[in-house]
């Protein structure tokens, strides 16, 4: 996993324990979710297209959306992700942060390998049905591609489930 891989290069070994983050996690409504849209620009095909939708569906839902945009500081960008209950995003920095900061997190995997993800028991993977997953590349002809093929409703669903959780 992402974890044992950083605690391997520190020499050190992974139990499972927490990100230690040096911010501390501030409670939040889960009725506040963010949503990160974006993913660096060599990882075009971990982008899902579908969030304006979803976005719509979950204010219709009487759900506080507030989506992510670029800070020129760390530290807002993290107050930002730490204004929120729930987190949707695909496998990015946002993703980290927000399990980091103990938010419940939905992370949409496509072209990377959810299984190297540790999700601390709050986190909820969305994978792509599609048979080529986890491939890593970073340029793909496939159509639909496995982001294509991530179900909007299945992403919905999961978000209200979060937000209802006490």
């Amino acid at each position: 996993t992402s974890p044992e891989h950083l605690f391997g290069m520190f020499g050190l070994e992974c139990a499972g324990q927490d990100y230690v983050f040096g911010t501390a996690p501030r409670p939040v409504s889960r009725r506040r979710v963010g949503i990160e849209m974006r993913a660096d620009a060599r990882w075009q095909w971990k982008r899902w297209g579908r969030y304006p939708d979803l976005i719509e569906r979950l204010r219709d839902e009487g759900l506080d959306v507030f989506v992510f945009v670029q800070r020129d500081d760390l530290h807002d960008f993290i107050a930002d992700v730490n204004g929120c209950g729930v987190v949707v995003t695909v496998d990015t920095l946002t993703m980290h942060v927000a399990l980091a900061l103990q938010k419940r997190v939905i992370a949409v995997f496509g072209p990377t390998s959810a299984p190297e993800i540790h999700g601390y028991g709050r986190l909820t993977k969305v994978v792509s049905p599609i048979e080529c997953i986890s491939c890593y590349l970073r340029t793909c002809d496939k159509s639909p591609n496995c982001m294509d093929l991530i179900p909007l409703d299945r992403l919905r669903d999961e978000v209200l489930r979060a937000a209802g959780e006490p």
